[in-house]
């Protein structure tokens, strides 16, 4: 087993990634293993009124089944920031994956998560479900696999970060549980001999009367490799969700750089 380090050097915020390493097409040598283990860890302090302090972390560990030709992966990341110390931000993820290691035109997908982001007010979401996983197309230096399946949501949220003036006097948290049908496409491919991208987007609709009220999600990402041991990586999501549980801005992004160190 081989580790590998990601440094990053700039982001706004917590990037809530769906693409992992191993649906590159560049995959660095170490992720071609049984297992893979990848880590990442940004500290940054600014001195003000109080020291305001950044701290991300970010862990993905994939293991190889050569036999069934399937990959499990957990991930775990989380972003908090602190002004002296009262927290203005804590958010993150944890999630578990079953997918195949692209052999099969389809496929079952198994997943759960959980997920929460102070900054939103969001203090829970747990998901489970599963997508069937269709292989569109998987040439040397290209694939595209499009999903579609269905997830059981369950959302725990407070009223802290909602402005507007009629939900002054809300307090408590608030629930809710429902199901939400899951499409994506997700495709990579290389753009030249050192530089790679991989991406995806996903929508999501609530399985009741809001059907229409949509969550859009987009992951992008390109890699450049600079030699056998370090690339630099960039990154950009942005979600749009028009059926949140409290009424917070619908529209979110995030982006980052940084350096991918392989051991």
């Amino acid at each position: 087993m081989r580790f590998l380090l990601i440094m990053s050097l700039a982001f706004t915020s917590l990037a809530q990634a769906q693409i992992l390493n191993l649906d590159r097409e560049n995959v660095p040598d170490s992720l071609r293993k049984k297992w893979a283990v990848l880590g990442s860890f940004n500290f940054s302090s600014d001195k003000q009124k109080n020291n305001l302090n950044d701290l991300n972390l970010s862990f993905e560990m994939d293991r190889y089944f050569s036999r069934s030709k399937y990959t499990v992966s957990l991930v775990a990341k989380n972003d908090m920031v602190y002004n002296g110390k009262s927290q203005i931000q804590n958010e993150g993820l944890f999630s578990l994956r079953l997918r195949d290691n692209d052999s099969r035109k389809l496929s079952p997908e198994p997943f759960v998560q959980y997920q929460w982001n102070g900054a939103w007010g969001m203090l829970s979401r747990f998901i489970y479900g599963a997508n069937a996983r269709v292989k569109l197309l998987d040439r040397k230096g290209t694939d595209a696999y499009l999903g579609i399946g269905a997830f059981n949501e369950n959302e725990r949220w407070n009223w802290a970060m909602v402005t507007s003036p009629e939900y002054a006097n809300k307090t408590g948290d608030t629930t809710r549980q429902i199901m939400r049908a899951n499409l994506y496409f997700k495709t990579s491919f290389k753009i030249t001999k050192n530089i790679d991208f991989a991406g995806m987007t996903y929508m999501q609709l609530p399985m009741n009367n809001y059907f229409t009220s949509y969550r859009w999600f987009v992951d992008a990402n390109v890699y450049y490799k600079l030699n056998d041991k370090f690339s630099l990586f960039f990154h950009w999501d942005h979600v749009k969700d028009t059926y949140r549980l409290v009424p917070v801005s619908s529209y979110l992004y995030s982006y980052a750089t940084g350096l991918q160190i392989a051991f």
